[in-house]
């Protein structure tokens, strides 16, 4: 009978009854009535168009310069910016990404990883800057400080009694910052002059940490210059 495929599409009989038909280029379909979606060549660059659908296509860009849907970027990659052995990877949007080996970090590897040695102290966790640089911060164990966790914290315990606040000092120790009228290295003396128990302008002297005695000005006397004459 007559030929069922149209535009010069081969009919391919089948043994069980019915038929393919395989279309030419630009045409497809079921008998090869639509134009396909490569008629117009939407590859640019050198690029061969591969018909997915009669509206849908790829584009072949490995024998090319180029990249994406239609090979219209220039592969960024074609020059091979990653340096130090970097491996790069481009996009479909003309950007690319610079996979780098273990010693080297960085937009193009040209940076040696300053982690690679881990010049955070005291069991402190390197950590590389959002630049991907040659910067880097040292995440610190709970009982160090500083750039290289090289601190011990000594604050962590809370060394310092009766509210006092601790400062670590650098580069080692600390220093309590008592209240009230507290005192020592610990703030565990109280300060027995503390509020004034002289009167009369009397100036307080402690004797040891529970003891004090008042230096009374003119005509004041008694132990806490209360006395007049």
């Amino acid at each position: 009978g007559d030929d069922p495929c149209l535009n010069g599409g081969l009919c391919i009989p089948f043994f069980s009854g019915g038929y393919q038909c395989k279309c030419p280029m630009r045409f497809a379909g079921e008998i090869c009535k639509n134009s396909n979606s490569c008629e117009k060549n939407p590859c640019k660059n050198g690029g061969v168009c591969l018909p997915l659908n009669a509206t849908d296509y790829r584009c072949d860009c490995m024998s090319t310069a180029f990249v994406g849907k239609n090979c219209e970027y220039a592969d960024p990659c074609g020059m091979n910016p990653c340096l130090n052995g970097g491996i790069c990877k481009s996009f479909g949007s003309g950007s690319y990404r610079c996979d780098c080996p273990s010693l080297f970090s960085g937009n193009q590897c040209q940076t040696i990883d300053v982690c690679i040695n881990n010049p955070c102290l005291n069991g402190g966790v390197c950590n590389h800057s959002e630049d991907n640089g040659e910067n880097f911060t040292c995440s610190c164990p709970d009982s160090f400080f500083g750039e290289h966790c090289e601190y011990q914290d000594f604050c962590g315990s809370n060394p310092c009694l009766n509210g006092g606040v601790c400062k670590n000092l650098v580069p080692g120790g600390f220093r309590c910052e008592c209240s009230g009228s507290f005192s020592g290295k610990h703030c565990e003396k109280t300060n027995v002059c503390e509020p004034n128990p002289c009167f009369n302008g009397g100036s307080c002297f402690p004797t040891n940490s529970t003891d004090y005695e008042c230096h009374c000005s003119g005509p004041f006397r008694g132990r806490n210059c209360e006395i007049q004459g």
